[in-house]
């Protein structure tokens, strides 16, 4: 996975770019059990979600988080703020209420003003939200972490609502 990740990042076209790093992160739900990575979401005016996850997990944890999940996927050089997070949010409501949580992952920083803008935006959407950035591909690659674990410990140190 690391070898895919750092592909991703190195690549010099954007497209390429986005297109490399979405192709990890599919790679990455996959391995989780109970995830299936569903074919690639069609874009349409009411969304432009990167990769939806038809989520069967028996994990107490897991299994709570709705049958479908989220993922927006941003390889930006720039730190990425609110309104990345408000419109991921925003195209994940377009699933309705089978969406619970919602993943906006970057290989990028995310800025304070994105981290100060979670709550009220989980509240408003009535959804779990959390932002997988570059420091925490760092602590994952660098951890003995499967990618559950890690999923699951980014979620409960996320600024969340209560379940």
């Amino acid at each position: 996975m690391w070898k895919q990740y750092q592909k991703a990042l190195s690549a010099k076209d954007n497209r390429e770019r986005g297109n490399l790093f979405e192709e990890f992160l599919r790679n990455f739900f996959r391995t989780i059990d109970g995830f299936y990575v569903l074919p690639t979401p069609v874009k349409t005016s009411e969304t432009d979600i990167d990769i939806v996850i038809a989520n069967n997990s028996t994990h107490p944890f897991f299994s709570k988080m709705g049958p479908l999940i989220t993922v927006q996927a941003k390889n930006y050089k720039k730190s990425i703020g609110w309104k990345v997070v408000m419109e991921a949010a925003e195209q994940a409501a377009a699933y309705g209420p089978s969406v619970k949580l919602v993943i906006v992952a970057t290989t990028s920083k995310f800025s304070k003003r994105g981290k100060g803008s979670i709550r009220d935006i989980q509240t408003r959407y009535d959804i779990t939200l959390v932002v997988l950035d570059k420091a925490d591909w760092e602590e994952f690659f660098s951890s003995e972490m499967t990618p559950e674990e890690f999923l699951y410990n980014k979620i409960l140190n996320a600024p969340h609502k209560l379940y």
